[in-house]
């Protein structure tokens, strides 16, 4: 699916699986037991943040979707598979389709038990708020004399030219800069252990999920599975712009897409 130079692929096997477009929205197929991963794609020059969320909790941190824009970042044209709920820095537990009654959803603390928004996978991408550029005053020391013409002697005729303005004998100048400000400090990038693969720990202000639709009658939810896999970011700041583009994924069993008309 390509948005807004965004693009996002759900993988089972390392491969996109098939999608159906069907009033207005994307569906894909799930098989039960089966992991799949999220491939994110940053096709623009920018940094932008992915904020994703499976079955209404927040991939990074496992916090109900909407409470906090935790999410990935990506330099531009870069590209990363999200392969499961983050637990560290280093490691993160796969993504599989099982029953909704079995979902990490379902035995969620943060979210309650909420089962009502499995089935949907979501994804906010925002642009980098940018900071003013800098501005630069070249300014002339021209306190301690006056210039030829008016230092001349009242008999003699003014000559102009270049005048070369002097302090203590010797040329002076200097640089007044004034620097822009912005509201918050971006920070620095640091080096990933991946080219495209950071993890935005900033605190920013509450943004609420824009994805208003639930799946309370679909059958199937995403599994947080017991094996970890080795995925290790680095910690970033991003300073959140504008919201770019969301993008919804629905997925349910076969029959649940066949009773809904896909």
């Amino acid at each position: 699916m390509y948005l807004f130079d965004t693009e996002v692929e759900i993988l089972v096997g390392g491969k996109p699986v098939k999608k159906f477009s069907h009033e207005g929205r994307t569906y894909i197929q799930a098989n039960k037991g089966s992991a799949y991963s999220i491939k994110i794609r940053n096709n623009s020059w920018k940094r932008r943040m992915f904020n994703v969320s499976v079955d209404g909790i927040n991939v990074v941190n496992g916090e109900a979707a909407g409470k906090s824009p935790f999410g990935y970042v990506l330099n531009g044209y870069s590209t990363y598979e999200i392969q499961g709920f983050r637990t560290s820095n280093e490691e993160v537990h796969p993504f599989k389709f099982n029953d909704k009654q079995k979902s990490y959803a379902a035995k969620s603390d943060e979210t309650g038990g909420d089962i009502s928004n499995c089935g949907v996978i979501g994804v906010q991408v925002y642009d980098e708020k940018e900071k003013p550029s800098p501005i630069v005053i070249n300014h002339y020391h021209t306190k301690f004399t006056r210039s030829p013409v008016e230092a001349r002697p009242w008999w003699a005729e003014p000559t102009y030219g270049s005048p070369t303005f002097t302090c203590n004998e010797s040329p002076f100048s200097f640089n007044a800069v004034v620097r822009g400000t912005s509201a918050g400090n971006a920070g620095s990038i640091g080096e990933a252990l991946r080219s495209c693969n950071f993890m935005s720990q900033v605190e920013t202000p509450k943004k609420e999920w824009a994805g208003t639709t639930t799946c309370s009658d679909w059958s199937a939810g995403t599994e947080f599975s017991k094996d970890s896999v080795v995925d290790k970011v680095t910690d970033t700041t991003f300073e959140i712009g504008n919201l770019l583009v969301t993008v919804e994924i629905f997925y349910d069993y076969r029959d649940g897409l066949i009773a809904k008309g896909v």
